[in-house]
């Protein structure tokens, strides 16, 4: 989820490179979880795993095609992404602000896209 809250922008980036094979998620600009935030281990330092992003292998070697289809599931605080029906796939906490209810999808090349947006 995107969005600006009292002058901060908030985003969550998940990137999917065919280059490499890999999917990384960058939530060290997802939502405060210092001090004053409801985010659990909220008011202590935040750990290295929280502020750096992680990339895992995203089983994209060796198709025999360059379609990819990722699926990305988000609700008021996880976000769980699969890649090609679930050979990789990754699950993380973010915490944005309530008010972030925005959803930005990039491409660095021509992809076919389609969303589907429920809200529980």
């Amino acid at each position: 989820r995107t969005g600006t809250l009292n002058g901060a922008y908030y985003h969550t980036d998940l990137v999917l490179n065919g280059q490499d094979g890999t999917i990384t998620l960058d939530r060290s600009g997802s939502g405060p979880v210092g001090p004053g935030s409801s985010a659990p281990g909220a008011g202590g330092p935040l750990p290295d795993s929280w502020t750096k992003p992680y990339r895992i292998p995203a089983s994209l070697t060796g198709l025999s095609e360059t379609r990819v289809k990722l699926t990305v599931l988000m609700d008021a605080c996880s976000l769980e992404a699969f890649v090609n029906d679930g050979l990789s796939s990754l699950s993380s906490l973010i915490f944005p602000p309530d008010a972030c209810q925005n959803l930005t999808l990039t491409a660095s090349s021509a992809v076919t896209a389609a969303a589907q947006i429920s809200h529980y």
